[in-house]
């Protein structure tokens, strides 16, 4: 698999910035293309907000006109790459829509912050959002990762749904680190026993051959407990979860196991739809 195109997202918070580090060393082994893009919404004013709210939301704004010009003096390493830069004035998701679906990205590198407030721990934030709505992989950094070394690769995944054509960014990712695969399912019973004879199963053999490949069984009544159980148990160096797309009011009413673990996730994350 070719990564020809990376987006990173910026708001040059501390997660954005750490996620850039991450993206920069993806694309100086790949030989690929960042894309790095910010947006600034300005709401418009509506009756009974009057000046005070939207001058100093204005006067913000006017401090973003060139975000990217100390880039290359925090980031020295973007010397070493080609890049280009877009600065939306829209709503970020929107933003990000765009950049995905016009320019022909790989994938999507984008920072997650260490807190979250009630409404997004309700309907998830920004980077929980992207990851239902994008239709190629997104690589979560957390707030607290700087530096990316995937030495150990854990893949949460269904045995009996296993689709060895979704894992071609991972082959490359365990092939650029040398990393160990380590496949779990977390489910109320053992069903490696059933995975056993499976054509996948030797399909992914084949496919990982090279690498320490090995399947686990986790049984735990709660899904997200029982990934970050396997994930300090097994030191696990980045997650791979395969989410699947939902509308709005099943994104509100019964939150995904991905968009529940990134939520609160200390370790990079992979979500790749299949």
């Amino acid at each position: 698999m070719e990564v020809n195109n990376i987006l990173v997202p910026m708001d040059f918070s501390r997660c954005s910035k750490n996620a850039l580090k991450v993206a920069i060393q993806l694309a100086e082994k790949w030989k690929s293309q960042l894309r790095i893009m910010h947006s600034t919404f300005l709401p418009s004013a509506t009756v009974g907000v009057g000046d005070a709210m939207v001058q100093p939301v204005a006067d913000t704004y006017e401090n973003y006109d060139d975000p990217f010009e100390e880039l290359e003096s925090e980031f020295p390493d973007l010397k070493n790459i080609t890049y280009s830069t877009k600065q939306y004035h829209s709503v970020v998701t929107d933003a990000i829509y765009t950049e995905i679906e016009g320019k022909e990205m790989d994938l999507v590198v984008m920072g997650t912050k260490g807190t979250h407030d009630i409404l997004e721990k309700l309907i998830g934030g920004i980077t929980t959002t992207v990851i239902d709505f994008a239709k190629v992989p997104v690589l979560v950094i957390p707030e607290n990762v700087s530096s990316f070394d995937a030495l150990k690769i854990g893949i949460s995944a269904d045995f009996h749904m296993i689709e060895p054509s979704s894992f071609n960014l991972i082959k490359k990712l365990a092939d650029t680190f040398g990393s160990e695969v380590q496949i779990f399912n977390i489910g109320h019973e053992d069903e490696r026993m059933d995975f056993k004879h499976s054509k996948s199963k030797t399909l992914l053999e084949t496919y990982f051959a090279g690498h320490k490949l090995s399947y686990h069984q986790v049984v735990d009544e709660k899904a997200t407990h029982g990934i970050f159980e396997y994930i300090d148990s097994h030191g696990i160096d980045l997650l791979v979860m395969f989410p699947r797309h939902h509308k709005f009011m099943e994104r509100l009413f019964k939150a995904s196991e991905t968009r529940k673990v990134a939520m609160k996730i200390k370790i990079p994350l992979l979500a790749i739809h299949q």
